[in-house]
């Protein structure tokens, strides 16, 4: 799946901070996810793939 972050954003009770995302597939939803969780690495072993949970496709101008 391919999405493009719009940004970070910081909860305004917990300052807690998250990314702000949409999705390039179906009604191309927004998301929000915690800046911590966007950032870690997974461990899909169903997938033979272990590593950062979204990659760095393109950085667009």
């Amino acid at each position: 799946m391919i999405y493009e972050v719009l940004g970070v954003g910081m909860h305004t009770e917990t300052k807690e901070m998250y990314a702000v995302y949409r999705a390039f597939y179906g009604d191309f939803q927004l998301y929000l996810r915690p800046l911590d969780m966007f950032l870690e690495e997974v461990d899909k072993p169903e997938l033979g793939y272990k590593g950062p949970r979204f990659t760095l496709i393109k950085l667009l101008d």
